[in-house]
């Protein structure tokens, strides 16, 4: 058994509305936002990360590599694609921890109860985080025993202040949620038959808007706990 990170790094950055250079070398307190990532992965003393990149990505293939993560070269037409790519081969039993490479989060060591709650038999569990940007991301509406019971994919009128930005699951639990249907309506199906192992944490910001971007700089969760 392994546990494995797992980061889908090969989207075209038109949110961001770059004219060169890829989203995820962009840099952001004087360093490419991808590795705030790739140091929590690593704080959770994962076996290996795989980081997903398409081939004309050049500067993240080159960071990933530097940072000793394996490079899956591909042109997946999703992130939940990148996910499915970047888990061929893995074993039913292995850990997977899967975050994204445009979210910066607290607190750094983050990845260490997910991969705990997942070890102690849960097949999925999801770090759920505080954040200003709650109506353009996946918001987590917990139940009363603290468990993800169900999740709104970007609504417009948020019913919670909380939203998922990363997880953990087991290889085969996981390999299902990428199967087929995006990864945020994959859980929000798999929270609606059975609650989610939810694992409160700190603050996420995305920082895949120019108008996020530009604010991010100078943020608090850029600071090393």
């Amino acid at each position: 058994m392994a546990t494995i990170g797992l980061v889908p790094a090969a989207g075209l950055g038109t949110r961001l509305g770059l004219t060169a250079g890829s989203k995820e070398a962009q840099p952001i307190g004087g360093r490419p936002v991808i590795e705030y990532l790739l140091d929590r992965m690593e704080r959770a003393s994962v076996d290996g990360v795989r980081v997903v990149v398409r081939p004309e990505k050049d500067d993240v293939a080159a960071i990933a590599r530097r940072r000793g993560a394996e490079v899956v070269v591909g042109r997946p037409a999703s992130a939940t694609a990148s996910f499915a790519l970047a888990a061929e081969g893995l074993g039913v039993s292995d850990t997977v921890l899967f975050g994204f490479p445009d979210t910066i989060w607290t607190p750094i060591d983050g990845f260490r109860p997910i991969r705990a709650v997942v070890e102690s038999g849960e097949p999925l569990a999801l770090g759920i985080f505080d954040t200003p940007y709650a109506a353009r991301s996946d918001v987590a509406v917990l139940g009363s025993d603290g468990r993800v019971a169900r999740i709104d994919v970007k609504p417009e009128a948020p019913a919670a202040d909380v939203v998922w930005a990363c997880g953990g699951a087991m290889g085969s639990r996981f390999r299902e949620l990428t199967a087929g249907m995006e990864l945020g309506i994959a859980l929000s199906r798999a929270a609606s038959h059975r609650s989610i192992a939810a694992v409160r944490l700190g603050r996420v910001i995305d920082v895949g808007t120019p108008e996020a971007f530009a604010a991010a700089e100078g943020d608090r969760v850029l600071e090393p706990d």
